[in-house]
């Protein structure tokens, strides 16, 4: 289970692992299942159990102001 950078293209560790991941609102719930069930998948094939940790960070976007007419 551990890389100990052997393979530069991998995480070293589990711990070590962080993935980022963009969505739109309208598609989180599919990509949740998604990742969640690759992850249920992937765990299926270990001999010891491994953590996820997901974080939701909400963006809003901020719209300039209307241009000024004088």
């Amino acid at each position: 289970m551990l890389n100990n950078g052997k393979d530069d293209k991998f995480s070293e560790s589990p711990e070590k692992l962080i993935v980022s991941v963009t969505s739109n609102i309208e598609e989180l719930e599919n990509l949740m299942v998604k990742i969640l069930t690759t992850f249920e998948d992937i765990q299926k094939e270990l001999s010891e159990p491994l953590p996820i940790y997901i974080q939701l960070n909400g963006r809003k976007e901020i719209l300039p102001p209307p241009p000024s007419f004088k």
